[in-house]
């Protein structure tokens, strides 16, 4: 879990438009160039509402006792719009 949100907290700083990317949860490197490019145009606000909203997804999923691999699986192929609320 403390790896999960510790990469997501190091990609909020990271910067295709980012409304269309879909999150690839194949592989830990897979997710991480997609957060990269999801947050390469986005505004500081963008950022902010994204990283809380895949950090509370991510903590309720640990809650249900899902491990990192299973929370990406579940994650592929989501469209970053949807959690940036659009």
């Amino acid at each position: 879990m403390r790896r999960l949100i510790y990469l997501l907290v190091i990609l909020a700083g990271c910067t295709v438009s980012s409304q269309e990317v879909l999150l690839d949860g194949s592989s830990p490197e897979a997710w991480q160039t997609s957060i990269e490019e999801a947050m390469a145009e986005m505004s500081a606000a963008e950022k902010q509402r994204f990283q809380s909203s895949l950090t509370r997804i991510s903590l309720e999923k640990v809650g249900e006792g899902k491990s990192n691999e299973e929370i990406l699986r579940e994650l592929d192929g989501t469209p970053v719009r949807e959690l940036l609320g659009g």
